[in-house]
């Protein structure tokens, strides 16, 4: 009767050696994760300067994330998933930083992204081209009035 006890014995050390193993692997997992640092790498925009006044914001993150958002000149977050554009920038400096938060409560910030916004000067685009051709325009009337003179003599 001491064989069955005994080996009962040895199943429930095993058991509880082995259930132990598995809970001490757990936490450590855990606390290795709860460690890690949120990473927010972000691919646009970039520290330059823009021309046009819609931005895309594209970044990615070193794990699954539950939560992400994002502040244009330390304003209002904005919560979005997946690339964004950003509309109607004003001309000028402007910061953005990324946040992100994932399952298990860890939180990232991204670098800050400063970028400038500098819209072509279409309207100056639009007045040259309309002085040139008036410019043209009476260039031909003249080359034409003195043919018809040369033409008359």
């Amino acid at each position: 009767m001491k064989k069955p006890i005994s080996i009962l014995l040895i199943l429930v050390v095993l058991l509880s050696i082995n259930t132990h193993t598995i809970i001490t692997q757990l936490v450590f997992a855990e606390k290795e994760l709860n460690n890690e640092i949120l990473e927010i790498h972000i691919f646009s925009p970039e520290n330059t300067t823009y021309a046009d006044v819609d931005i895309v914001l594209s970044c990615e993150f070193n794990r699954e994330i539950i939560q992400s958002s994002y502040t244009v000149d330390n304003e209002e977050n904005v919560t979005f998933t997946g690339d964004v554009i950003i509309s109607d920038l004003s001309p000028g400096n402007h910061t953005l930083i990324v946040y992100a938060k994932d399952e298990i409560g860890n939180l990232g910030v991204s670098d800050t992204v400063v970028f400038t916004i500098k819209p072509f000067p279409s309207i100056l685009v639009i007045i040259s081209i309309s002085i040139v051709g008036f410019i043209g325009f009476i260039l031909i009337i003249n080359a034409m009035k003195q043919k018809d003179v040369k033409n008359n003599k």
